[in-house]
C-alpha cells in the first residue's frame, strides 16, 4: 500500500486514511497527520470531512 501511495502522490493525488478503533495510531504512522482522519466520533465526522474537503479544495 505504502509503494502505491508513494506512486500516486508522486503524480500529485492526495490521499486520506480515515481510521476507527485500535488501529488509528497505525494508519496515522502510515499516512502521516496530514493525510489522517480519525473518525472515532461519528457524530462530528459530517464536520470533520467538510473541514477537510474545505482545506484541500483551497490549497
Amino acid at each position: 500500500m505504502r509503494n502505491i501511495r508513494k506512486e500516486y502522490v508522486a503524480k500529485g493525488i492526495t490521499f486520506i486514511a480515515a481510521a476507527i478503533g485500535s488501529d488509528k495510531e497505525a494508519i496515522k504512522r502510515c499516512y502521516g497527520e496530514q493525510c489522517f482522519l480519525d473518525i472515532t466520533d461519528l457524530k462530528q465526522f459530517p464536520l470533520t470531512i467538510a473541514k477537510l474537503i474545505a482545506k484541500y479544495a483551497i490549497e
